[in-house]
């Protein structure tokens, strides 16, 4: 088994070397990936900052969006690591992009489900309530996406998936999760 190459990524040997590679070796590898996201973070306040009048005249509207974003980057990370496993043992995303996609949405569709009445309950706005369950939909099934699409391009790159899948993704679906829960409370609301 050691030195045996899965279909894409590194060889298990290589695999093996960065789980035990010394503090320098761990930050050279993983500070990049995340500078990126501190960026995408950045990106983030200025996009919640430029919806300040939507904010401002619906205010309930900023409670659920940290809802939005942990539930997307839950649906996103729990996909990202089935696609990063199995590309380290030879499973291609190929075989498992319609389960993964299909999975993400209904995770989405229950998601929103069970989220609706408590949004309704708690506010007794159905227009929010709406717009948060369509969010987190739309959100879970577009996480899904990215969390194939990033471990698949980052090998074809000749990268290890393992490093940077987690912060890039995380902070495209988190700007994607935003942006849709924007805009749809602002057309819904």
């Amino acid at each position: 088994m050691a030195g045996r190459r899965p279909a894409l990524g590194p060889t298990v040997d290589e695999e093996r070397a960065t789980t035990v590679e010394g503090v320098r070796k761990r930050l050279i590898h993983r500070l990049p990936w995340l500078g990126i996201g501190l960026v995408g973070a950045m990106a983030s306040a200025w996009m919640v900052g430029a919806a300040e009048e939507e904010l401002s005249r619906t205010v309930a509207v900023a409670f659920f969006l940290p809802a939005i974003v942990y539930m997307a980057d839950a649906v996103g990370t729990q996909t990202e690591v089935l696609a990063v496993r199995g590309l380290a043992v030879g499973v291609s995303i190929r075989e498992i992009v319609m389960k993964e996609l299909l999975a993400g949405l209904l995770i989405g569709v229950c998601i929103s489900a069970a989220f609706f009445p408590f949004c309704l309950l708690l506010y007794g706005k159905v227009t929010l309530a709406i717009a948060v369950s369509v969010a987190l939909l739309v959100s879970s099934t577009v996480a899904s996406v990215v969390a194939l699409v990033l471990p698949w391009v980052l090998t074809s790159m000749g990268k290890d998936p393992a490093f940077g899948s987690g912060p890039i993704s995380t902070v495209i679906q988190d700007l994607l999760s935003i942006a849709i829960y924007l805009v749809l409370a602002t057309l819904i609301v």
